[in-house]
């Protein structure tokens, strides 16, 4: 095939490309898709969006700390930081014996990563796929707040999405009484 008989080839093919790109469903764009993944803690799946994490590990070596709450297992290094490391179930007002094998990197500051039993998988879903939950889908801890806001339905059941953000401001308002954010405030 000569040189303009590849060029003409070349555009039929991209003008046949274009119409045929009328008649195809609308691909969904990144900004209307969330992507979640599913953890276990004891027999109960919940999804964590996934933008809300800056990591995923497994069987990381915990440092405990003396005085530590319940909620707080100790604290682990992740790419060369030192941060503590929160047990989520525990958090979601559970009682439990063993330390969860697995931990997300919260994004954002402070850092603090948050430990659970499994992780089940990965969903892709609309953004429209995600729903408020109602009073009685959120999970309450301490001072009533709630660590979840939304649910996604999956092909096994809906599944609570925990609100990390939720979960960093109850975790800073602990450590902070009274709204101090432990920054370089003084008192006067």
């Amino acid at each position: 095939m000569s040189t303009p008989e590849r060029l003409r080839q070349r555009l039929t093919d991209l003008r046949e490309a274009f119409d045929r790109s009328f008649v195809e469903p609308v691909r969904e764009e990144p900004s209307e898709v969330v992507d979640l993944l599913v953890i276990e803690i004891d027999d109960d799946s919940y999804a964590i969006r996934l933008d809300a994490i800056a990591g995923l590990a497994a069987d990381r070596a915990l440092a405990a700390l003396p005085g530590a709450t319940a909620t707080l297992l100790g604290v682990a290094t992740f790419r060369s930081a030192v941060v503590p490391v929160y047990d989520l179930g525990r958090l979601l007002g559970r009682s439990r014996s063993e330390i969860p094998r697995w931990m997300v990197i919260a994004a954002g500051q402070p850092s603090l990563a948050l430990a659970f039993d499994r992780v089940a998988g990965h969903l892709r879903r609309p953004r429209s796929g995600l729903a408020a939950s109602t009073g009685e889908d959120s999970s309450p801890v301490a001072g009533g707040r709630a660590f979840t806001s939304d649910h996604v339905d999956t092909p096994t059941g809906a599944r609570a999405v925990i609100d990390v953000a939720a979960v960093r401001a109850a975790i800073v308002a602990e450590c902070h009484p009274g709204g101090r954010g432990g920054g370089d405030e003084h008192d006067a």
